[in-house]
């Protein structure tokens, strides 16, 4: 018994820190993700991208797109319309899109090009989440109950 409720705190304890660490959702596929907003013909670059797991089956993305400079605010609103649209399709609940026109100042990188850290947040999910997994897979070794 003792074992079970070892393993499925395990389990439940893994998905909240996920949550908690804002981690990117398994179901969704980031690439599909960038090849949608790539099918809008207005859209001319996507960078600063970030896919998050809100709360347990609501997914957020935040992300800055390059539009014509010439675009008016009316077609930028319609423009966000479509994409969240299609996004909510993709089970993306929660959208905040940054429209810009090519003179911004950002570095163009697709992922955020946070300042400072560089990349240690990143490494250290990495190898946050290879620990979990490490754990993860003594626990199924030694606590594998049959019928479970």
């Amino acid at each position: 018994v003792a074992a079970l409720v070892l393993r499925s705190g395990f389990y439940v304890t893994k998905s909240s820190l996920h949550v908690l660490m804002e981690g990117t959702p398994d179901t969704i596929n980031t690439g599909e993700i960038i090849k949608t907003l790539k099918t809008f013909k207005e859209v001319i670059n996507i960078h600063d991208f970030h896919i998050w797991l809100v709360t347990s089956g609501m997914n957020a993305l935040s992300c800055h797109i390059v539009v014509n400079d010439k675009m008016s605010i009316g077609e930028n609103e319609t423009l966000l319309k479509r994409i969240e649209h299609e996004l909510n399709h993709k089970n993306i609940q929660h959208v905040t899109i940054q429209t810009e026109t090519s003179n911004n100042n950002h570095s163009g990188k697709l992922f955020c090009d946070m300042k400072g850290k560089g990349e240690g947040h990143l490494n250290f999910f990495i190898q946050f989440n290879s620990i979990l997994e490490l754990i993860h897979s003594k626990i199924d070794f030694y606590f594998t109950v049959p019928g479970f």
